[in-house]
């Protein structure tokens, strides 16, 4: 599908709306923070409010973290609890996933590691020696996006919204 055609099939209408599910199927709601289960968790600090460049070690990637990526508080309301984060999402679904490929920096071995959200924690992908990659200490920040958060509350529009949340993320990491 062309991305104009994509564009026509899926945009509002002044006096309709876009094709979207019918109704929520709340048995299968997607759980907006990505795990993966056996991945070792290196606990991130909190409370640091400033970044120092090039990081020295885990209260920098904390900070980075929970600034740009990170819970900012947990709403409760008649027996249910939601979390929201310090970046904008369509519909609190946050599709976008954070990564760092990194150095060695003082507690964090060099490698590939997820942010896990919920946890304020790295979870290790894979261990890398990165050698010049990183001359003067600096890192990788990337960022990917599960299309399905999206798709289960907005169907076909899903693909509209996980590039703004894209946008928000990276706006909210260069912002931090």
């Amino acid at each position: 599908m062309s991305v104009c055609r994509y564009h026509e099939q899926t945009k509002h209408h002044l006096h309709a709306y876009a094709p979207g599910p019918g109704a929520l199927d709340w048995r299968n709601q997607p759980d907006p923070f990505r795990r993966y289960t056996g991945a070792p968790l290196v606990a991130l600090p909190l409370g640091a409010h400033t970044l120092q460049v090039p990081f020295q070690g885990l209260a920098g990637l904390g900070a980075l973290l929970a600034l740009s990526l990170g819970l900012s508080a947990w709403k409760v309301y008649q027996g249910s609890s939601w979390a929201l984060r310090c970046n904008p999402s369509s519909g609190n679904l946050h599709p976008t996933e954070g990564y760092l490929v990194c150095p060695a920096l003082a507690g964090l071995a060099p490698g590939v590691y997820h942010y896990a959200a919920r946890e304020h924690a790295l979870e290790r992908r894979a261990l890398m020696d990165w050698g010049a990659l990183f001359p003067r200490g600096g890192l990788i920040v990337g960022l990917s996006t599960i299309v399905w958060r999206e798709a289960w509350k907005y169907g076909a529009r899903a693909y509209r919204y996980c590039q703004l949340d894209a946008g928000h993320a990276i706006a909210a990491v260069r912002y931090a």
